[in-house]
């Protein structure tokens, strides 16, 4: 039986590897932006890791600038050059090596590789884990219930996006699942190291994820009810001993962040960097602030914007070919948001149908705490924040195709008639990446 089991995985990684280098390829040769770095990402990693590599690290703390300009002063001058507060080295620490052994041309070349290389494991670890959260419930044929869930997750517009421009959310996102994939397979201490690494990787997302925990424990333990369903299903325990052990794996990151950055600030008086209220859209001067539909305009893989870009009153009323554009562009986002709110309808169900998912809600919690709260950046960044929602879409929409399989009865007709739907979606994911902007 084990031999088969691990036989099986070994078909399920032919097949998503077989899955990622065909998309890979076709966008390639067919998306105008292709697969690789934007060039504004480029500029700004090199000037990121390059002004570590000029300047003592200590003299900074681990903080660099963050600048996308071609021709930067990347000599550190105390008091004068602005240091961003908000991202850390640490995250960077391969793209540094890359660039301070073996150069920037080392850095070009195998960076995008690595970022991508993260999301084809971070898609693997998505479908392995909703493997786990559907088989005792809709008993879907493996194969390839595991496959329409990984492509569900790498092929989406979400995932493209950092394809293009990688955040350290595609970092974050790949420690987090294995976290959860370790602590279902009891391997706890493995689980605790990387949702530590984890919170290294994007102190943020880390920071709210412990704060679920917090709350629930707070509140559990003032509404005398003792009961948690991230832990409980676990290993069945009903107390919160191992939960403290994953709140310090967290909170330990977001302390170290804290301690650096404010070192760092007080050794330099020129930072860059957005506020808190101005993330949030309250500071007096919030134009990009689309409030919570614009923080939701995601949904739809790209910005609404976009389909009215380059355009002006003269061309929409003269150009037929224009209207044609902007009415299929409209078509496809509606579309794509409609999926989405499916993908999402079919999320909930499964938590429903099983405790098993309940293992993704404390990063549904900081999901949904990102976007309702940092509103203006939620409506200017359809990148980072959105890929987290790659999780959740893919979840959503493999549950449907699963809950069609709760009995062996005509299994094959069923997976012949679903083939069909399955391309169409991939197509309109596809189309959608395709109409992404060079800003993402």
């Amino acid at each position: 039986m084990k031999n088969n089991i691990e036989l099986d995985m070994r078909i399920r990684f032919l097949f998503y590897t077989i899955i990622w280098l065909s998309y890979l390829l076709f966008m390639k040769n067919f998306s105008p932006l292709g697969i690789d770095w934007l060039p504004w990402h480029e500029s700004r990693i090199f000037n990121f890791v390059e002004f570590l590599n000029i300047n003592p690290y200590w003299q900074s703390y681990g903080f660099s600038i963050w600048n996308d300009c071609a021709d930067c002063s990347l000599i550190f001058l105390a008091g004068e050059e602005p240091i961003y507060l908000s991202k850390h080295s640490l995250p960077f620490s391969h793209f540094i090596f890359l660039n301070s052994w073996f150069g920037k041309a080392a850095l070009m070349s195998y960076g995008p590789l690595i970022d991508k290389t993260v999301i084809f494991f971070t898609a693997i670890a998505c479908a392995e884990l909703f493997i786990l959260s559907v088989k005792n419930i809709f008993h879907p044929p493996l194969l390839f219930i595991s496959s329409i869930s990984f492509s569900f997750f790498a092929l989406n517009p979400w995932t493209y996006k950092m394809i293009l421009s990688g955040w350290t959310e595609i970092y974050f996102l790949m420690f987090f699942l294995f976290a959860l994939l370790a602590i279902i397979k009891k391997q706890n201490n493995l689980g605790l190291l990387f949702f530590f690494m984890s919170g290294l990787y994007n102190f943020q997302w880390s920071f709210l994820i412990a704060g679920f925990f917090i709350s629930m424990i707070f509140f559990s333990f003032f509404r005398k009810e003792q009961y948690l369903p991230f832990f409980s299903f676990v290993n069945g325990e009903k107390n919160f001993y191992n939960v403290y052990k994953i709140i310090l794996s967290l909170l330990f990151p977001v302390l170290i962040f804290i301690t650096l950055r404010f070192f760092a600030g007080l050794g330099s008086s020129e930072v860059s960097g957005s506020d808190l209220l101005y993330r949030i859209g309250i500071s007096g001067s919030d134009m990009h602030n689309g409030g919570l539909l614009g923080s939701l305009q995601f949904l739809a893989g790209n910005r609404v914007s976009h389909c009215l870009e380059g355009l002006n009153i003269a061309t929409l009323s003269a150009d037929l070919n224009t209207k044609i554009l902007i009415f299929n562009c409209a078509l496809s986002l509606v579309g794509m948001f409609g999926i989405s709110l499916i993908a999402i309808g079919g999320f909930f169900y499964l938590t429903k149908k099983t405790s098993a998912s309940h293992i993704l809600l404390p990063l549904l919690f900081a999901f949904i705490s990102t976007i309702l709260i940092l509103q203006q950046s939620s409506s200017v960044h359809l990148m980072g924040y959105s890929y987290i929602f790659s999780v959740f879409f893919s979840f959503g929409l493999a549950t449907i195709f699963s809950s069609l399989f709760t009995s062996p009865r005509t299994e094959v007709l069923k997976i012949v008639f679903l083939l069909p739907v399955f391309a169409g979606i991939i197509i309109l994911f596809i189309h959608i990446s395709m109409m992404t902007g060079s800003n993402g």
